[in-house]
């Protein structure tokens, strides 16, 4: 019996050698006598082997195991049977005790509180060389500018708001208004009534067709149409 480990001992019997010529090139009689030694054992049908043991060292033979569940162990290394046939027991016995080890379950930890922000306080953030910018424009009304808007004042609106009383009433309290930020060429504007009260105004004119409004609206009430020919922003300028 060769003993493996505590509880593990494997007959000689289950082990079968073969003799074979050693690969590589030739000095002496390497190549020319069958030095090359081939261990084989049946790691499916062994009886010393539980079925875990068994399913760990057939993941660790890899491509040394066959499609029958038989490892094959070539030893080559030395110049005598002897010494490989040693070289390819000791392999075979450590592939063995490395399968017989039962793995640690990994348990999913998350981080305290105390270790995320210790973290953060422990964070320096690399320098990437940014510098302030100071090149105009600074504003939205100066993109516009730049952004050369033509639009005749006789043309057909291509801005419609179905219901302004939501803008006033309800987006105001839900949302907030997000029109007037959404929206890069101030188009939109709640502004005073002239009675305590708010209304949307519409800068139509400022507009650059990004179509934003009519993507982000989030009552759907907005509809953006495509103006006559020829209006609109002009980039030639930048």
């Amino acid at each position: 019996m060769i003993r493996i480990t505590d509880h593990i001992a494997i007959d000689e019997s289950e082990l079968v050698e073969s003799f074979i010529r050693a690969s590589g090139p030739g000095g002496q009689n390497v190549n020319k006598l069958a030095t090359a030694v081939q261990l084989r054992f049946d790691v499916r049908r062994s009886p010393a082997l539980t079925d875990e043991v068994r399913a760990r060292l057939e993941r660790l033979a890899g491509k040394r195991l066959t499609r029958e569940g038989v490892l094959v162990i070539t030893a080559q290394s030395h110049r005598t049977q002897e010494r490989n046939r040693a070289e390819a027991l000791d392999r075979l016995i450590a592939l063995i005790r490395q399968a017989a080890v039962r793995p640690v379950p990994r348990r999913t930890t998350k981080p305290t509180k105390a270790s995320r922000l210790r973290r953060l306080d422990e964070f320096d953030s690399p320098d990437r060389g940014w510098v302030e910018r100071t090149l105009p424009p600074r504003d939205r009304v100066s993109f516009v500018f730049f952004a050369g808007n033509a639009h005749e004042e006789s043309q057909p609106v291509h801005l419609k708001v179905a219901d302004t009383r939501i803008c006033v009433e309800r987006c105001t309290r839900e949302f907030a208004n997000p029109c007037e930020r959404f929206c890069p060429a101030g188009v939109y504007e709640m502004v005073d009534d002239g009675s305590g009260g708010r209304r949307l105004q519409i800068n139509a004119a400022n507009c650059v067709h990004c179509k934003a409004c009519d993507i982000k609206d989030p009552y759907g009430i907005i509809t953006w149409t495509t103006p006559e020919g020829g209006s609109g922003p002009n980039y030639s300028n930048l």
